[in-house]
């Protein structure tokens, strides 16, 4: 049978090292806030081991009660650190395992019998392990594989401590060198421990590999993908199966007199216009679409459609909620436009030079047309889309369905085709 004060011991030495390690790491990405809940919760866990350790050399309400809710606690800690590494804030049942010890202590039948503290501790344990347990399983980020196993091996420290529950109801030991499965309980926490901690540690590595993956696609400046992320999600896009969104559509999107806007206003009012026209845009690009910056004033969106004219319609409405109202800048309020050059292909045998090729001539008509308009190219002809022909907007109408209207406008009047 294995020494007990052993046991603490080498477990509290364990988890106080790797601890203070993780709050280091933290120290210097003080965003990835699971690395301290995580640190924070083995300094908690070894210093309740440690309170634990010298009974008999300190109060028994220290090595006790106190020592107990403190080891406890951990459990909030790596619950809140588990959902924090989801992006999930901490749940207000995290707490559930040490407030579950403390109420059982303020029963004098529980607080001054040995048996009774052991099954309360070993509840309260195993509640902690399973909660831990259900969040590793649900999350939705990094290798499922591994939350599994992880998952798992709690699923295990909760029979364990379960077991050690019931054994303890039926011997009613009064030291804990009379519980019979004390043994197996430590082998089980101490190798439980040690998987975890490495299933933890590749999770942590996946999640940083992730990261370094994503900054490699984003643009710093605005967020969303850069060049290389747009090629990435082309490549995605062009193979997945989309039946009733037949078309593969490039819309380009080129910000109106920028450079007007730097030499007027400064170039940090310029970055708020990037910033803004990225946000307004990426809200209305349809689900499964994706957005990015492609190089200086310059955008790109990349998605299924089933028609030309949803293509147009996408474009119209970004076209629209950017001249509907300036963008707040450092400087001053901002009147922004945009010209649109739009291209479409059948995915199947879509081809992205031939795309982003037809969609910069469409950028051309727009531009040569006037600016802030849309215009078309769908492999034969190039459609320009007239914005301000008075009639064409009806005041009853949604927006949306005028830019449609605009666009049969511009597909029945042969003054606006253009040969390509």
């Amino acid at each position: 049978m294995l020494d007990v004060r052993t046991g603490f011991l080498l477990w509290t030495i364990q988890a106080a090292s790797l601890g203070a390690l993780l709050i280091a790491v933290w120290l210097h990405r003080l965003k990835d806030r699971h690395f301290l809940l995580f640190g924070l919760g083995l300094i908690s866990h070894a210093s309740g081991l440690a309170l634990v350790g010298a009974r008999g050399m300190i109060p028994d309400f220290l090595s006790i009660q106190i020592a107990n809710a403190v080891t406890l606690s951990a459990f909030a800690f790596f619950v809140g650190a588990l959902r924090r590494f989801d992006g999930k804030t901490t749940p207000p049942w995290a707490v559930l395992p040490p407030l579950l010890w403390v109420a059982g202590n303020l029963f004098p039948f529980i607080r001054d019998d040995f048996s009774n503290r052991v099954m309360l501790y070993s509840l309260s344990a195993a509640l902690g392990f399973g909660l831990m347990s259900v969040v590793i399983a649900r999350g939705g980020t990094s290798s499922l594989r591994y939350r599994y196993i992880l998952s798992g091996v709690w699923a295990i420290h909760v029979i364990s401590n379960l077991l050690l529950a019931a054994r303890t109801w039926r011997q009613d030991p009064q030291a804990f060198q009379d519980v019979g499965v004390n043994g197996f309980v430590v082998i089980v926490g101490i190798t439980g421990f040690i998987t975890a901690i490495v299933i933890l540690a590749k999770l942590l590595i996946d999640r940083s590999e992730e990261r370094l993956k994503e900054l490699v696609r984003t643009d710093p400046l605005t967020g969303v993908y850069n060049r290389r992320g747009l090629l990435e999600v082309y490549e995605r896009l062009r193979s997945v199966p989309f039946r009733e969104r037949p078309l593969l559509a490039v819309i380009v999107f080129d910000l109106d007199h920028f450079k007007q806007i730097n030499d007027t206003h400064g170039h940090q009012s310029g970055d708020a216009v990037l910033v803004e026209f990225a946000r307004r845009a990426t809200g209305l690009i349809p689900e499964g679409g994706v957005f990015g910056r492609s190089g200086g004033e310059e955008f790109a969106a990349i998605l299924r459609v089933g028609e030309p004219r949803h293509a147009a319609l996408v474009g119209e409405t970004i076209r629209q909620s950017l001249a509907a109202s300036p963008v707040a800048a450092p400087s001053a309020e901002i009147e922004v436009t945009t010209s649109i050059g739009i291209a479409t292909m059948p995915a199947g045998s879509a081809d992205l030079d031939r795309l982003l090729s037809g969609a910069d001539r469409a950028l051309y008509v727009a531009k040569d047309r006037g600016r802030n308009r849309c215009a078309v190219w769908t492999g034969d002809k190039i459609l320009s889309v007239h914005t301000d022909t008075a009639d064409l907007i009806d005041d009853q109408t949604d927006r949306q369905v005028a830019a449609l209207r605009m666009l049969a406008q511009a597909a029945s009047d042969e003054h606006d085709v253009l040969g390509s």
